[in-house]
């Protein structure tokens, strides 16, 4: 379990030193930095639901079906909650720093679920 969350740390930040790097502004680092992380997330999130059993065609075409559907869900949802947020006066960062906890906390509690079950 850690080694994953290692791993998800270590991409953010890579693609956050690479976006500064590119010359980005603070807010477009802010925002890849917030898209990675929910990215991340939501990647967990689908390697929980369709677990890799084997070496076949099947568990990679299942993974990316799995992606495809939690990437889905998680634009439905934000695009169906988070206007709804901002209404209300929440600020975007505010709102970014929940989301993001929201899904680590999702996907570590499923990741620990999992390894419960298995354990």
């Amino acid at each position: 379990a850690d080694g994953v969350h290692v791993s998800c740390y270590r991409l953010l930040v890579v693609g956050l030193i690479a976006t500064r790097a590119s010359g980005a502004s603070a807010a477009t680092v802010a925002t890849i930095g917030a898209f990675v992380a929910i990215g991340a997330a939501a990647a967990l999130l689908a390697g929980l639901l369709v677990p890799w059993r084997s070496r076949g065609l099947g568990d990679q075409i299942a993974s990316f079906a799995a992606l495809a559907a939690t990437a889905i869900a998680v634009s439905l949802a934000l695009g169906f909650v988070a206007p709804r947020i901002v209404a209300l006066g929440v600020p975007d960062l505010v709102l970014a720093v929940l989301v993001c906890s929201f899904g680590w906390v999702c996907a570590g509690g499923a990741l620990a679920r999992r390894l419960g079950a298995n354990g």
